[in-house]
């Protein structure tokens, strides 16, 4: 009987610890999958927030978020700036 007890204990923690897992990992897939977007130049990627992911996750994908449309309007400035000079 302890035996069926202690099993079904690593079973709930098991599953536990996968839900866990998953809602930790998708959100740093999506912005590790951003990055290589935007490395490959396609400035206009940006990544959802994924509610429940928790303040740091939503602070690293503000901050992704913020700093691709910086640099997409850094882009379209200096193609400005080069139209006009040219």
């Amino acid at each position: 009987m302890r035996c069926l007890i202690a099993a079904a204990g690593v079973l709930v923690a098991g599953l536990l610890g996968f839900f866990i897992a998953g809602r930790i990992v998708r959100p740093v897939d999506a912005l590790s999958q951003a990055v290589q977007r935007l490395s490959q130049g396609n400035l206009d990627t940006r990544v959802p927030h994924t509610p429940g992911s928790g303040r740091e996750l939503k602070n690293l994908v503000g901050g992704f978020n913020h700093m691709s449309e910086a640099l997409e309007k850094s882009q379209t400035e200096l193609r400005r700036v080069e139209r006009v000079a040219a």
